[in-house]
């Protein structure tokens, strides 16, 4: 795997990639752990969800692509306060990394920021109900209160890749400017 992360929204352009997409070859869990922490509360209970991270490995014939996501999700309480929860107020945590293999037809070719943007949007997306399911058959394995993660929603997702692309854009050209 190449040694290609992503977290934040990239500059690439989602459709280039997603328009050569032949077929989604396999989903499968590579890895997962389960943790509780600590002392566990009395529901109700909140679920943190970081953004997974992504890595990728594109055969040299362009026709396959291989991705491979980190999730992880953090069941907290709200504090009292009001404030938003934090991973240090965590009673369990969960953590699972899912490959994906894509077949890719023939088509215009696409740089590695459209592979992170692809990542970000459609490689979530396909892993995401696996990772659901991993979170609320863990807790209930654990006896814990289960938890029903909220869908992952591409089309904030896209919104929100479009709207940190564009500040990235700006920070660059405000860069630019000052070294002038």
């Amino acid at each position: 795997m190449a040694n290609e992360q992503t977290q934040s929204a990239q500059r690439g352009d989602v459709m280039k990639v997603s328009l050569r997409v032949k077929e989604l070859r396999a989903v499968e869990q590579m890895r997962g752990s389960f943790e509780v922490l600590k002392d566990v509360p009395k529901p109700p209970f909140t679920a943190m969800l970081p953004m997974p991270t992504w890595d990728f490995e594109r055969a040299t014939d362009d026709k396959q692509l291989r991705v491979i996501g980190r999730f992880s999700f953090f069941g907290t309480t709200r504090p009292e306060d009001g404030s938003a929860p934090n991973e240090a107020d965590a009673f369990v945590r969960a953590d699972a990394d899912f490959m994906i293999a894509y077949e890719m037809s023939e088509g215009p070719a696409f740089s590695d920021d459209d592979i992170r943007a692809f990542m970000q949007i459609n490689s979530t997306m396909n892993a995401y109900p696996f990772w659901r399911e991993f979170v609320y058959s863990s807790l209930a394995r654990a006896g814990l209160a289960t938890m029903l993660l909220p869908p992952f929603n591409p089309i904030k997702a896209v919104r929100d890749l479009k709207d940190q692309s564009q500040l990235q854009t700006k920070k660059t050209a405000s860069l630019e400017k000052s070294s002038e």
